[in-house]
This record gives structure tokens, sequence and C-alpha cells, in this order.
């Protein structure tokens, strides 16, 4: 009995794992994607999509590059916002103490 060498198993079609075609700006074309979901106790969180061929992030609802940029400049429009949101929401209460604190200072 000869074992030989076992040749590998092709890998599945880029194709075969997309999840649906959208414009990528960097690759200049309606290209497949795939979407990663991040999970939190079962329940997704934020998903992502990314282009099968060169991995740039791309918006599902763009089929032009046009639709594709507006859509890239919204989603910075968003996450620069909530950024915001965020820092006002932590610093807003530290910010309403210190100015109490120096009322009250101001009043001894």
């Amino acid at each position: 009995m000869d074992f030989g060498v076992v040749p590998d198993v092709p890998l599945l079609e880029p194709e075969a794992r997309a999840d649906g075609r959208a414009w990528c700006l960097r690759c200049a074309g309606e290209i497949s994607y795939r979407v990663e979901n991040v999970e939190f106790l079962g329940n997704p969180v934020r998903s992502t999509c990314f282009c099968l061929r060169c991995g740039n992030r791309v918006h599902p609802g763009a089929m032009d590059g046009r639709a594709a940029r507006r859509k890239r400049s919204e989603s910075r429009w968003t996450r620069m916002g909530a950024a915001v949101v965020f820092a006002l929401i932590i610093l807003l209460p530290v910010l309403l103490v210190a100015a109490i604190l120096a009322l009250i200072w101001r009043m001894l």
C-alpha cells in the first residue's frame, strides 16, 4: 500500500461566500461582498460588508460610484456624530459637577 501526497482540497470560490453585490470604490466596479456581524449575547451589534476582491468596506445599497461615495460620507458623519454624543454623555456630568463645586466654592 503506497501513501502518496494528497492534493490540496480546493477552497470555495469567493462567489460562493458572497452575501450580495455592491459597488466597491477601490475596485471601481460592482463586486460581491460578504457580511461580518459582531454579536453580543446572540444579538447583532454591528454589521460590516467587505468586498471579496480587495477587502474594502462596501455599502450594500450602492450600485454605482456616486451612491457609494455618498453612503461612505454619510457613514463617516454618523460615526463622527456618535463619537461626539458619546463624549458629551461622558463629559457633561463631570462638567456639571465641576460647575456646581465652583459655584459652592465661590459662595464660601
